[in-house]
Parts: structure tokens; sequence; C-alpha cells
């Protein structure tokens, strides 16, 4: 009874419907213009005061969903690093998401630059190091798109 809740919960759909519509903006099938719808379910999640596990835990949904769409191909490559993947990037969106509510709720009149400024900040920095993914950045969404964007 406590999953079937759970799958109910705003902890796991909201998670999950932002990294579904993340992904597939990346993916060759010319929606990157989702990108721009993407990120409403976790302003929504944010808006909640959520404790620290339940952050965690939308985190880890949010990067199973994520890594499953946006990166399934790396399975056909490598089983183990994909996953790999799926702690890297589950610790990696952990923080970020820890940050994000701490930030959102810290700053009321500025939360949407305070999580654009830490969104863009986790995308740079994981350019970086000897786990260095650029992949994952939301920019490539948007290939599609370069006329309008320029």
């Amino acid at each position: 009874m406590k999953l079937i809740s759970f799958f109910r919960s705003s902890t796991f759909y909201k998670p999950a419907l932002a990294a579904l519509l993340l992904a597939v903006s990346r993916l060759p099938l010319h929606l990157g213009f989702l990108v721009f719808f993407g990120f409403i379910p976790l302003f929504s999640l944010l808006q909640e005061k959520r404790h620290f596990k339940q952050m965690i835990l939308a985190a880890l949904v949010f990067s199973v969903v994520y890594t499953s769409t946006a990166l399934h191909w790396i399975s056909l490559v490598t089983i183990g690093g994909f996953i790999g993947l799926y702690f890297l990037f589950g610790l990696y969106f952990s923080i970020l998401f820890i940050i994000l509510n701490k930030a959102w709720n810290a700053f009321p009149k500025i939360r949407l630059l305070v999580f654009i400024c830490f969104w863009m900040s986790f995308e740079y920095l994981q350019n970086f190091g000897e786990f260095r993914f650029p992949w994952f950045n939301v920019g490539y969404s948007l290939a599609d798109y370069l006329p309008f964007i320029q």
C-alpha cells in the first residue's frame, strides 16, 4: 500500500514528469520546445515545503527517468557504464535538488533567478573533472531551433 501511495505522491510524479519532458526534448524527435515546459513540475515541487529525504527521493526519481530516457543509448555500449550513470547522476541530482530546495525557500523574491543560476552552474560544473559529462546540458535540446535562438 505504501508503494501505491508513493506513486501517487507529488514526490514521484512531479520529478518524473519533469524528467520525461526534459529527456524527450533532447531526443532526435524535434520536440525541443518541450524543454520550456520541463521545469514547471520542478517549480511546483519546490513550491511545496519538502524535507531532506523527500528531496533526495525526488532527485533519484528525476535521475532515473531522465537517465533512462535521454541516455538509453549508453546501455547498448556498456551496461556497467549505464548502471554507473544511475549512481553518478543520482548523487549529482540529489545534491542539486537539496541546494535548490534550500535556495528556493531562502530567496522567495528571486527564486526563479536563483533556480536558473544553480541549474546552469550545475551544468557548467559537469563539464569538468574526471566525471565530465556534457551530454546532459539543456542547451542540446534547442539544436533544432538555431535560427530562432540566434
